[in-house]
């Protein structure tokens, strides 16, 4: 088993580089990385008419068979 001892220096040198490597990968890494300009579904309407219908299909497969 190999002991490592450390200086200061070199205890300093490899936390400043491991901070501006983490720094570096914080202010490039997109905040927007999860998001989608995915519409979302209606799931109820204010309406002023009493006798309104409504029919709603799920094509989450696609819409190419749909007619």
């Amino acid at each position: 088993m190999k002991i490592i001892v450390w200086r200061k220096k070199a205890a300093a040198l490899l936390a400043a580089v491991l901070a501006t490597g983490m720094a570096g990968y914080v202010a490039t890494y997109p905040a927007t990385a999860y998001t989608t300009d995915r519409q979302l579904p209606i799931y109820c309407v204010d309406k002023d008419q009493q006798k309104i219908c409504s029919i709603s299909f799920d094509a989450a497969w696609g819409n190419e068979n749909l007619r």
